[in-house]
């Protein structure tokens, strides 16, 4: 699974897409999250449930890293589908 963030500028139709992927999924006991193309930039991630709920969230203001490993708390991650959202400066991916 992997997540796509459009940007587009204010001349014309340019646009730019960022992606990153995670793994493994489905996911047991932790998630990887490649974000290699947001290196060096401000981003906010986060994993939502389907009712919107905010189970993590985790904010960078310079990405350091390009692969970001999340603990799935047993307690606090159930089984089922979960969102993933990738901010970078006010733009949602």
């Amino acid at each position: 699974m992997g997540g796509n963030q459009n940007e587009k500028s204010g001349k014309g139709s340019q646009s730019q897409s960022y992606d990153f992927t995670l793994f493994p999924n489905p996911a047991q006991h932790s998630v990887n999250f490649d974000l290699h193309q947001f290196m060096g930039q401000e981003i906010d991630v986060t994993i939502y449930n389907p009712l919107g709920k905010v189970f993590f969230k985790q904010h960078f203001d310079d990405l350091e890293k390009e692969l970001l490993r999340v603990d799935l708390d047993a307690a606090k991650f159930r089984d089922g589908m979960y969102f993933v959202s990738v901010l970078r400066q006010g733009k949602g991916s």
